[in-house]
């Protein structure tokens, strides 16, 4: 079993919506499927090499140590999610994936909750007065993959470092669906896609 490691995580103001925030916090990821009481299990995805057009979205990006940013002016800060009971959306990233509650906030009207998991934030927002979301499409399968067969973002990815099988397991027992099973992708990861509240896909992988 891994040793547990610390990641650091470094919040920006991004506007008035934003609560105010320590600079830096730091989480413990660690190799087991359990939850760890001092933050989630699910490391952050480290940015690596590009790959080669003969490769596919099956496999994770390689780590290249001190290789810099394109544009080291930017930082990855948050994923938005428009949800119809932000608390329970909430709730559920804190019990299937050790997830952490960072602020519980309104703004223009409408609940707004920052999730803190595998060293990213997630801003789950409830609908805001004059707004009639319109209800995600799920994702289907076809012949050789599975997608949500509508422009824009389709999911977004964790690299999940510890026993992929025994997770799923768990979650499976917890009532967690799996729009895309555990499976080995291209160049022998494993990886699956989990059903999240609001029609949110979640890849999770290991390599």
């Amino acid at each position: 079993m891994a040793n547990a490691a610390q990641v650091d995580m470094r919040f920006r103001s991004i506007g008035t919506d934003r609560p105010p925030m320590a600079t830096k916090a730091v989480i413990a990821w660690s190799s087991n499927a359990v939850p760890s009481a001092t933050g989630p299990n699910v490391r952050t995805r480290t940015r690596g090499t590009q790959r080669s057009s003969a490769q596919t979205a099956d496999v994770p990006f390689s780590i290249e140590k001190d290789r810099t940013m394109s544009n080291p002016a930017f930082k990855f800060d948050h994923v938005h999610i428009i949800s119809e009971n932000p608390k329970a959306s909430a709730a559920w990233y804190v019990e299937m994936f050790g997830a952490t509650i960072a602020a519980d906030t309104i703004a223009r009207g409408a609940p707004q909750i920052f999730v803190e998991f595998g060293g990213m934030t997630i801003l789950i927002r409830g609908r805001r007065p004059g707004e009639d979301p319109a209800p995600n499409q799920p994702i289907r399968p076809y012949s050789d993959f599975s997608s949500h067969n509508t422009w824009g973002t389709d999911h977004f990815g964790f690299l999940y470092q510890g026993d992929l099988t025994a997770l799923c397991a768990d979650l499976r027992k917890k009532g967690v669906s799996f729009p895309v099973e555990l499976k080995k992708g291209v160049g022998g990861s494993l990886l699956c896609y989990v059903a999240a509240p609001d029609g949110v896909s979640i890849e999770l992988m290991q390599c």
